[in-house]
């Protein structure tokens, strides 16, 4: 029988000891992944923000077994190696028999205005949602090549100008995006206003994503692309704190950098002097284009009620209160120590109330989660034979055999969603 010198050696036969209950010899075939390589083992468990105790526990493992098979002293099973691979550090099987680590732009050169505080508390599943972003980004090239896919402009036409305002480059973004304050007055809730936004910018090839998120602090991120952009938004916060994540990523966008939105401010003091500017230019960028110029009378919301008469610009305008409190803060109606004040009061706002009890369709919620365009573009290519079923699926991260229910979905429930 032929075969490779690694093949043999991944397949050896290790006996078990003797069953001494029974005095059965166990003849047990385990299938070891001799030819792992221990470096990419290390350098996964590190880019997926572990521990080497966290990883082992994970597996069932000691953590004495781990610091084995990363230095190369003891290899693991297919089973163990696929286990870790696939549900703990969420990487192809195919990575880890690479001859070296791969090259991966690091999160502190791609996120450079988040804090270093915020980047060392990047959960595990962050980090995932991080890398998986980037595939997204990296298959739309494929998805789009040849589309019928009509774009009303690209990420270039909301980029910055020189010298532009951050109030200036809000009112020119919002009239390109073509949202009126007649029509956003008209939006029945937060869920319509929230659709109408992500329809508007994405018509401008950017793809917008939504994934609960493990970690609650975060609400969102964006990875800036001059072709294809990729937002993703953490669907288990607030309607409303998604608008204002969405317009926040919106900004980054315009002035050309990756970020990430956390719920605090409080380390913003870490940043360079230049990032700074950007975070808060950004802030600025989305309070002044979710509440334009004319939409409410900043000096009237002011005095004794002045958190009831917020309640109500929001409630009108389909923001949160926050959103508002900041126009005033812009304005200089109120003081930092106010809006600090007034923000920690609200932090209830943050997390959705309507969604706990989880649930619901599943071609609904994967509907949410995936950018419409991006959705619509693999169906164009499937139908036109450009690609194969199993590829479309592979686009979609779904099952095959779903592709038919989901496309019905889609089509039903129209371009707005």
């Amino acid at each position: 029988m032929g075969g490779s010198l690694s093949s043999i050696n991944a397949q050896r036969a290790h006996l078990t000891p003797i069953d001494h209950a029974t005095g059965v010899v166990n003849c047990v075939m385990v299938l070891r992944a001799t030819s792992v390589n221990p470096k990419v083992l290390q350098w996964a468990r590190v880019r997926a923000g572990l521990t080497v105790v966290d990883a082992a526990e994970a597996i069932g493992r000691s953590a004495e077994a781990l610091e084995a098979w990363e230095n190369g002293s003891e290899t693991p099973t297919y089973r163990q190696l696929a286990d870790l691979a696939q549900r703990v550090y969420r990487r192809p099987l195919a990575v880890f028999f690479f001859p070296s680590p791969p090259t991966e732009e690091s999160i502190a050169s791609e996120f450079r205005t988040l804090p270093d505080s915020e980047r060392e508390r990047l959960e595990p599943d962050t980090l995932f949602a991080l890398r998986d972003a980037r595939a997204w980004q990296l298959s739309a090239k494929d998805v789009f090549a040849g589309t019928d896919e009509s774009f009303r402009g690209t990420v270039a036409d909301l980029r910055a100008k020189h010298r532009e305002t951050p109030t200036s480059l809000a009112h020119r973004v919002r009239s390109l995006l073509g949202i009126s304050l007649a029509e956003q007055l008209q939006w029945r809730n937060a869920d319509e206003a929230l659709k109408a936004w992500r329809f508007a910018i994405e018509r401008f090839a950017i793809l917008v994503f939504k994934r609960p998120f493990d970690q609650e602090s975060v609400s969102g991120f964006c990875l800036d692309d001059p072709q294809y952009p990729v937002v993703v938004i953490n669907n288990a916060t607030s309607h409303t704190r998604q608008i204002f994540t969405l317009l926040h990523e919106l900004g980054h966008l315009a002035y050309g950098v990756s970020g990430v939105t956390t719920r605090d401010e409080d380390d913003l003091g870490s940043l360079s002097l230049s990032d700074r500017r950007i975070e808060i230019a950004c802030n600025r960028f989305a309070a002044e284009a979710l509440v334009p110029p004319g939409s409410i009378d900043l000096d009237e919301i002011s005095g004794a009620q002045i958190g009831e008469r917020i309640s109500g610009a929001a409630r009108a305008l389909k923001v949160s209160r926050e959103v508002v409190l900041r126009r005033l803060l812009d304005a200089g109606r109120v003081d930092s120590e106010a809006y600090t004040s007034l923000v920690e009061h609200w932090r209830e706002d943050y997390l959705r109330q309507d969604e706990r009890t989880g649930g619901g369709s599943y071609y609904a919620n994967v509907g949410t989660y995936l950018s419409d365009t991006y959705a619509r573009a693999v169906f164009f290519q499937y139908h036109s034979g450009r690609i194969g079923i199993g590829d479309a699926a592979d686009h979609l991260r779904m099952k095959a055999r779903n592709l038919d229910r989901f496309e019905s979905f889609l089509l039903s429930r129209g371009r707005a969603e």
